[in-house]
């Protein structure tokens, strides 16, 4: 999560429903249906996150999304195998360097 809001921690003045936990796919577009069931590619947001945070690519982009997913789930991060869902060749299309420039 990148916000901490959950149903146990709920936005305050957002509807509830938006405080709800879900998967997003950091993979998305074309390749939202292989990241489906990839750790190292799923990311868990509340749906205010996933659908008003996360979609701004400038200030979200795969490396940041990726440096999140390092953070919080450490035992799902292998930017290895994301890299090689996403485009088998283009083993370096992210590197370990863009991961870490967003700590």
């Amino acid at each position: 999560m990148i916000c901490d809001h959950s149903p146990a921690n709920p936005w305050r003045g957002k509807p509830r429903e938006l405080s709800q936990l879900c998967c997003h796919e950091i993979a998305c577009g074309s390749h939202r249906q292989k990241a489906l069931d990839q750790p190292c590619a799923i990311l868990v947001l509340c749906w205010y996150c996933n659908g008003f945070v996360v979609t701004d690519k400038k200030a979200w982009p795969e490396a940041r999304q990726l440096a999140t997913l390092k953070r919080k789930s450490q035992d799902n991060y292998d930017l290895e195998a994301y890299n090689r869902l996403v485009n088998p060749n283009a083993p370096r299309r992210i590197t370990q360097g863009e991961v870490d420039e967003w700590g």
